[in-house]
């Protein structure tokens, strides 16, 4: 699987007295334009929250002599409380955006964190048993 990525920080959750909680919420957008940029998802994005990092899934197997385009989904990471994502979604979920219906969801977590929670499970239970 090709992907594009741009990594500007590091998950990070601060908790303050009297003040909402901000965190990194990672986003699945779907239905999206061949066309897509990493610059396009940035842009809309950022007025919710700190653009952590843009990942766009592209073709496996682009048309000869074209470069690879977007596969109709892809994924924003954005430091911002909980509120300013749910504001997010209500807002672009379902919007026209470069002719198209974009679906915006929280993401489920990807193989690899999935994987070391099992791991870390597995260890527990192995100390819990000693």
């Amino acid at each position: 699987m090709l992907e594009t990525s741009c990594h500007i920080g590091l998950c990070l959750c601060i908790m303050s007295a009297g003040r909402a909680e901000r965190q990194i919420f990672r986003l699945h957008l779907g239905n999206l334009s061949p066309t897509i940029s990493i610059d396009d998802i940035e842009s809309r994005f950022r007025r919710f929250g700190e653009v952590q990092e843009v990942n766009i899934l592209l073709d496996k197997f682009p048309m000869e002599g074209r470069q690879p385009q977007c596969r109709g989904f892809a994924y924003v990471s954005l430091y911002a409380t909980s509120a300013a994502i749910e504001q997010c979604r209500t807002t672009f979920n379902g919007c026209n955006w470069k002719g198209r219906k974009l679906r915006v969801n929280y993401a489920k977590p990807d193989f690899e964190t999935l994987r070391k929670q099992e791991l870390n499970k597995d260890c527990l239970k192995v100390s819990d048993s000693d």
